[in-house]
């Protein structure tokens, strides 16, 4: 009797009570851990709205909702859709987990929208209830009228913004996925109970493997880091560049067999702290650097605060010339039957504009050298090289900005002006814009590529080196309120202007980021400019005039302008892939 008693009495303690306890720790972390998934399993009623968009044309359309009573728009549940209106009007858009919602603003997005393109929409519903008092819209980039009951917003750019300002109070009714919440409450307990089983037998392990499951613990918890945040963003501004996409293992049906590799290059770039730990180590790099600070063949000069590239003038493309020369004069035929006339502009890079050092030389001058080969067999002054111009110009202010590898606008408008005087010989009509045109003020910060924003420049980015090192400033040009230039910016850095009081005259540009910045003056000297750029965030970089010979044909320009930064890279890739003559 005594035994058995003796025998229960432990069961009891050994067993029960410790069993006991682990339920109950295990329990209370079931609870947790189900509050922390309660996105999975408590769901709401989507909020729809809905509405009919009159137009033609593909468009993105975000609803955005603000569940704050202003219109910071920082806390946020959003939907977003793309819609054919060719082949469809209604818009419809629900929104997820939207519990308390209260203002609106409707996003809309096309990169094919024309100046002075109208849309009509009307018929708002919003979670079942119309909105009629349209008179409460308001718009960013746009213009908006009411008219029949609609709203008809007329825009020169192709994204614009519509909120709506009267608050509203949506509250979706809440309902439970009680599946994912029973499978989440049985392997939150399971789990829970087998570590605290095994927190519980920690004290019987020997100290030596206590101190290693420790230190693996620890480790396998500091791993976790940098999965903890991803990075989403598809462009990185510092290292100007395309982050790698997210892969897929199955691919049109198929096992794709670089998934680790491509996964890899995804994780690599995306990874949580990256920029912090990129931005610490070049901090310190430079910190102990004396004079010449360099990083992907960037470098920088500590003492004259001037950023450059080496080697962009290496290589003797003579040899390549008669190659140049067929595209080329492929592309002054296609010009000439389609009456057009053509203007070729190669724009010096910066080293030789600015020498990195005393005994700077270029060992190759391979622009010159293809403007004479070329103006010579073609019998005109076809291609123009403005390198005497821009280094008399630098004596006066800066041609190219210190922490880019792009020129000032100061420096675009001085090229202008050499290739508005070589137009000005066929179309001696032609008005030629002066300093008297612009609004002219000075910045620390430089436009590279107009009709972007200034700022501290594209290698000071990535560099990492900050605005405290900017110790000049730079000629900035704004076109004049009377000018009315109407700009629309497209998502692949295409530009469409028009100047009413222009010469009247239709100018096609096509070239690389230097195009950017002479826009912005043959925008207020013709009437209509189109600006495609060969090297963008979207399209391949390829300058085959396929790309663009439709348009061009359509569009029926007076001038087409090919201008190029001209590297040796840039010479070889543009003037061999013009027609496909690149063998």
């Amino acid at each position: 009797m005594l035994f058995s008693e003796k025998l229960l009495k432990n069961f009891i303690y050994d067993i029960i009570i410790p069993m006991k306890k682990r339920v109950f720790v295990s329990l209370i972390a079931t609870i947790v851990c189900i509050a922390l998934t309660n996105k999975f399993w408590l769901l709401y009623e989507p909020v729809n709205l809905s509405f009919i968009m009159k137009g033609s044309g593909n468009y993105k359309v975000t609803a955005v909702f603000n569940k704050h009573d202003n219109n910071d728009f920082v806390s946020c549940k959003y939907a977003e859709g793309e819609f054919n209106l060719n082949e469809s009007n209604k818009i419809s858009l629900d929104v997820k987990r939207g519990k308390k919602l209260k203002r609106l603003k409707i996003a809309i997005n096309s990169d094919k929208m024309p100046g002075g393109q109208t849309l009509s929409m009307s018929g708002f519903l919003l979670f079942g209830h119309k909105i009629t008092d349209l008179q409460n819209f308001s718009a960013n980039n746009a213009d908006i009228k009411i008219q029949n009951n609609s709203l008809i917003v007329s825009s020169f750019n192709p994204y614009f913004e519509l909120i709506y300002n009267t608050p509203f109070n949506i509250k979706a009714k809440p309902f439970l996925d009680y599946k994912f919440l029973i499978i989440i409450a049985v392997l939150s307990f399971l789990l829970a109970y087998q570590l605290a089983s095994y927190l519980a037998d920690f004290k019987n392990i020997k100290n030596q493997s206590r101190i290693e499951i420790v230190f693996l613990t620890m480790f396998g918890l500091i791993l976790l880091i940098p999965a903890s945040a991803i990075n989403n963003e598809k462009y990185s501004e510092q290292e100007n560049r395309k982050l790698a996409k997210k892969p897929r293992f199955v691919v049109d049906n198929e096992i794709n067999y670089n998934f680790g590799k491509d996964f890899d290059s995804w994780f690599s770039d995306r990874f949580n702290l990256r920029q912090k730990i990129i931005k610490d180590y070049n901090k310190l790099r430079f910190a102990l650097t004396y004079n010449l600070y360099n990083q992907n063949m960037t470098y920088y000069n500590k003492h004259s605060k001037w950023t450059f590239f080496l080697n962009r003038s290496s290589e003797n493309l003579y040899s390549q010339f008669p190659v140049y020369y067929k595209n080329i004069k492929k592309l002054n035929d296609f010009c000439e039957q389609n009456d057009i006339k053509l203007y070729i502009m190669l724009i010096p890079i910066k080293e030789e504009i600015y020498p990195p050092s005393p005994k700077y030389k270029k060992k190759y001058d391979n622009i010159i050298n293809l403007k004479n080969y070329v103006n010579k067999k073609i019998d005109k002054e076809l291609i123009q090289c403005p390198i005497k111009e821009l280094k008399e110009a630098s004596k006066k202010d800066y041609t190219f900005l210190k922490g880019d590898s792009h020129w000032s606008e100061y420096g675009a408008f001085i090229a202008y002006k050499e290739l508005m005087n070589s137009i000005k010989k066929d179309f001696p009509e032609i008005k030629i814009a002066g300093e008297n045109d612009f609004v002219i003020t000075r910045s620390k910060f430089g436009v590279s590529d107009y009709p972007q924003d200034a700022h501290i420049g594209g290698q000071y980015k990535s560099l990492y080196i900050g605005d405290e090192y900017l110790d000049v400033e730079y000629l900035s040009y704004e076109s004049k309120p009377e000018n009315n230039v109407k700009l629309i910016s497209y998502p692949n850095a295409a530009t469409d202007s028009y100047f009413p009081n222009g010469n009247n005259k239709k100018v096609y540009l096509i070239g690389n980021s230097f195009t950017g910045n002479m826009s912005l003056f043959l925008n207020n000297t013709f009437k209509e400019v189109k600006r495609r750029r060969i090297n963008n965030p979207i399209e391949t970089p390829k300058s085959r005039m396929s790309r663009w010979e439709n348009e061009i044909l359509e569009y029926k320009p007076d001038l087409l302008i090919f201008l190029i930064e001209a590297p040796d890279y840039t010479i070889k890739t543009c003037f061999s892939e013009l027609y496909g003559e690149d063998k």
